[in-house]
């Protein structure tokens, strides 16, 4: 729950890290420790990028009725997931998916990337994101907490989009407001 740069600069330190890998690393990393490691520093992003920058990726892209998505590996930066892309690993996203099966389908793009990265190091993707500024998004950590209530309930797709969006046991679901009670 706290910031744990002390403990990053320390252990790079003792060890004599060059090399740092983050996956769901919750804050982002300061220029001065990046610089520790000669810049030589990559995240995993749960999303596609630049389209789905920050948090809850899988639930805005089954919001936003996207077709795939992707697991991104690109070099950190001090600005959240602006990194340049090295690898992509994209997956599709079906009628039935939720939050909590894409969650699932990332963790094994996750691992085709890591191969990818052990095996041939740093190499740039070419043409498999887009740079189109325009599209680039960046989704807050609160960015959910108002689109979990269905506020149509004779709306099929608004029901649908938010109840697949949300199913993420233990978290809260999606839900509807009846007699000023969430059901």
């Amino acid at each position: 729950n706290t910031k744990n740069e002390k403990k990053i600069i320390d252990r790079i330190k003792k060890e004599k890290i060059d090399l740092l890998l983050s996956i769901q690393h919750p804050w982002v990393i300061p220029s001065y420790i990046l610089k520790l490691v000669n810049n030589n520093c990559f995240n995993i992003h749960m999303g596609k990028l630049p389209e789905y920058r920050g948090h809850h990726t899988t639930i805005h892209s089954i919001l936003n009725n996207e077709k795939n998505n992707s697991c991104s590996f690109h070099q950190m930066k001090n600005k959240v997931d602006q990194g340049k892309i090295i690898y992509n690993s994209f997956f599709k996203i079906t009628k039935k998916d939720t939050s909590y099966s894409l969650e699932k389908k990332f963790s094994k793009s996750l691992l085709s990337i890591l191969k990818k990265f052990i095996n041939n190091g740093v190499k740039n993707e070419k043409n498999n994101h887009s740079s189109n500024k325009a599209i680039e998004k960046y989704y807050s950590i609160n960015s959910i907490d108002i689109l979990k209530k269905i506020n149509d309930r004779n709306n099929k797709k608004e029901i649908d989009l938010k109840s697949r969006a949300f199913y993420h046991p233990p978290h809260e679901p999606a839900y509807i407001i009846i007699n000023n009670k969430k059901k």
